[in-house]
């Protein structure tokens, strides 16, 4: 059973405080299932330490212009638009490594988007609060409902 986010709101979203130590690489995975295709960026995970600006240390979501993009820090990339359907089952990978600085967003097992020099050296800090469904703008909170996702 998949948990359903099924409209936009505040108040639908997983949260939890992982053990994650210091990261310097990461791969994150997700069959969706998208209810609405949205005129809005929408994010459908966030790891977030500390508060303000800063506070997210990833954000993995879609543009309004149909582009899954992964967020590390305040730095961004964005695969080429690629057609959100709605109600259509996608399976979407995010990986990247800090000693080599490639970032890759697959789709249904094809690489939309690579990008080298993506945050080479850097490491995402130990401590944070891991949000699904929503994009936090403060620790574990300050939610959006245009921003949050909508499926499954």
């Amino acid at each position: 059973k998949f948990p359903s986010f099924p409209g936009p709101s505040t108040a639908n979203y997983i949260s939890f405080k992982p053990d994650f130590p210091a990261l310097t690489g990461l791969t994150v995975c997700a069959w969706r299932l998208d209810n609405i295709v949205s005129n809005v960026d929408r994010y459908w995970f966030s790891y977030a330490v500390g508060g303000g600006n800063d506070a997210n240390e990833i954000i993995l979501g879609f543009t309004k212009g149909g582009r899954y993009s992964l967020h590390l820090k305040t730095t961004r990339v964005e695969a080429e638009e690629v057609p959100i359907e709605k109600n259509q089952w996608v399976h979407v990978c995010t990986t990247w490594d800090s000693e080599s600085g490639v970032a890759v967003i697959s789709v249904n097992g094809e690489a939309a988007k690579t990008q080298g020099d993506f945050k080479k050296g850097e490491s995402l800090r130990a401590g944070g609060i891991l949000v699904i469904g929503q994009e936090q703008d403060s620790l574990g909170g300050g939610f959006n409902a245009r921003q949050a996702y909508v499926g499954k």
